[in-house]
C-alpha cells in the first residue's frame, strides 16, 4: 500500500554525539521541503507548543536541549531517504565516518534553518538535542506549514516514540 506522508525509518539516540533520524518518502512524487520543519520542543507547562508557530507567539520552548527548525530549499524524491543528524556534521562525521544529508548545526549549505529567520530555535546544547537520559524521551515530531497565514495548524505528518537507539550502520 502506497503512503501519503513522510515516514521516520530511523531514529537514534545513543550516542549524543551520533543521534539522527532518517525521513523517507514513500510517496510516488518528490516533496518540496522548505515548509516543513521538525521538532521535539513541546513544553505543555508553560503553554508552548510546536503547532503555534503560524500565530507567531508561544511555539518555541526555549530550552537548551529543545528545537523546532525549518528544512533548507530541498525536495526529497519519490522513494528516497535522507539522514538529518540532530547535532554538528563534524561530530556525526566523527561517529559514522560519513556526512549526513542535513544537519542541525554546522557551517554548510546543508545546515537547518531557524523555525523564524533570525529567531534562534536550536537549544544551546551542540550535540544532546534528544533526551536519551530516560526510558521514555518523548517523540520527534514532523510537520508542514500551511500557506494560509496566520491561525493555521501544524498538522503531525509523523509521530515516532523514541523507546530505540542503535548505532548507524555506515553507508556504502
Amino acid at each position: 500500500m502506497q503512503q501519503d506522508h513522510l515516514i521516520f525509518t530511523e531514529l537514534v539516540l545513543q550516542p549524543s554525539a551520533g543521534e539522527y533520524v532518517v525521513i523517507k518518502n514513500p510517496t510516488a512524487s518528490d516533496v518540496d521541503l522548505a515548509d516543513y520543519y521538525i521538532t521535539d520542543a513541546t513544553d505543555a507547562v508553560n503553554g508552548k507548543y510546536y503547532y503555534q508557530l503560524p500565530g507567531g507567539a508561544d511555539y518555541w520552548s526555549g530550552s537548551g536541549s529543545d528545537f523546532i527548525v525549518r528544512f533548507p530549499d530541498i525536495s526529497l524524491p519519490a522513494g528516497e531517504s535522507l539522514v538529518l543528524s540532530l547535532g554538528r556534521d563534524s561530530d556525526y562525521y566523527s561517529e559514522y565516518g560519513t556526512y549526513p544529508d542535513l544537519y542541525m548545526t554546522g557551517s554548510g549549505t546543508d545546515t537547518m534553518r531557524y523555525a523564524v529567520a533570525g529567531q534562534p530555535t536550536i537549544g544551546g546544547s551542540p550535540n544532546a538535542k534528544l533526551d536519551n537520559s530516560q526510558r521514555d524521551p518523548g517523540a520527534v515530531l514532523l510537520g508542514r506549514q500551511c500557506r494560509h497565514g496566520a491561525g493555521c495548524r501544524l498538522p503531525d505528518l509523523g509521530r515516532h516514540d523514541l523507546r530505540c537507539g542503535q548505532k548507524r550502520r555506515q553507508r556504502v
